[in-house]
């Protein structure tokens, strides 16, 4: 079974049964948040008591990008994203830049695909899927 990155949950795991999962290839447009930037890691580790879970990190940086916008004082939809298409910034736990394409759609040289399996109850990285 191949699923995108709506099945790289713990829950998967868990609710479908270790061994019926076992062996299944997750996509995912992000890389693995237990390889984030700084101290998140053993921060988010020391908060929570587990690793951080997909999507921790980017999730992290993007609620900062607009806490940057509000303590900008840009605080209607409009400003924000107004303020949101002048961005260009590295997110301190993903590295990620974030620019976002007149579209609204993120800067596609920072997209990164990353393939993940489940081994023995974890979805574990496998590799970062090249572009081209």
């Amino acid at each position: 079974m191949v699923g995108g990155d709506g099945i790289n949950d713990t829950n998967m795991i868990s609710v479908t049964g270790q061994k019926d999962v076992e062996g299944t290839i997750a996509t995912c447009p992000c890389a693995p948040a237990t390889a984030a930037k700084g101290t998140f890691v053993s921060d988010y580790k020391a908060k929570f008591s587990v690793d951080p879970a997909v999507y921790a990190d980017v999730s992290y940086d993007l609620a900062n990008v607009f806490l940057d916008g509000i303590a900008a004082g840009k605080t209607s939809r409009a400003d924000l994203l107004a303020f949101l298409g002048s961005y260009n910034k590295a997110g301190g736990a993903s590295g990620v830049t974030y620019k976002w394409e007149s579209t609204g759609e993120l800067d596609p040289t920072q997209v990164k695909v990353w393939a993940y399996e489940a081994k023995a109850g974890a979805w574990v990285p496998k590799q970062e899927i090249p572009k081209g």
